[in-house]
């Protein structure tokens, strides 16, 4: 039988893309405090962005 739930961390890879962020500068900035919450984000942020984009 099938599982009928499905994990976060299954979806994590397709939902945090940088393309995914709102073009408005302050729904981006809340997107990114959503996902900073989120487990093991450290290395999902370092693959996305470049150092000079975070500072």
């Amino acid at each position: 039988m099938r599982s009928s739930h499905s994990t976060t961390e299954n979806k994590k890879p397709s939902l945090m893309k940088k393309a995914n962020l709102p073009t408005n500068p302050a729904h981006a900035l809340e997107q990114l405090r959503v996902w900073a919450q989120l487990e093991e984000v450290e290395d999902s942020f370092a693959k996305m962005f470049l150092v000079s984009e975070l500072l």
